[in-house]
Parts: structure tokens; sequence; C-alpha cells
């Protein structure tokens, strides 16, 4: 969202899209602000690059190849 303010200042979602921009922001919201007090970001000269992002990223494939994995492991038994 950020980035499309930044090239089109003038832009507003329309009600389906802001709504669920509100809800993917109130869902991510809290762990990023959790990991980002623990990871900070990475500072390369003038750019900081968001490693919490990245972070979470991960920790959401890892889990849910775990839970897929143990639901295949469930059903196959």
């Amino acid at each position: 969202m950020s980035w499309v303010l930044a090239y089109s200042r003038r832009w507003q979602p329309g009600r389906g899209a802001a709504a669920t921009m509100e809800s993917v922001w109130t869902v991510t919201d809290p762990p990023l602000k959790a990991l980002r007090r623990v990871i900070p970001p990475l500072r390369i000269g003038s750019v900081s690059i968001d490693l919490a992002a990245l972070v979470l990223l991960v920790m959401l494939f890892v889990l849910f190849a775990v839970v897929g994995s143990l639901i295949a492991g469930l059903s196959s038994a």
C-alpha cells in the first residue's frame, strides 16, 4: 500500500480493497511489531531492509510445511 501511495498520491482504494487491506494489516501488524523489537532493520547506507517481514514469511512457510506433513501423516494412518 505504501508503494502505491508513493507513486500515485491521488489513488483511493475501493471499499472492498480497503476492507481487505485493513484486515491484512490487522492480522500481520502485531507479529511484525513483535519481531521488529527483536530483529532491527538492516541498514545499508541510506537504505534499510526490514528483516522481520522476511523472518515472519519464512516462519509461516515452515509452519505450513509442518502442519501439512502432520495432516498427511494423520490421513495415511
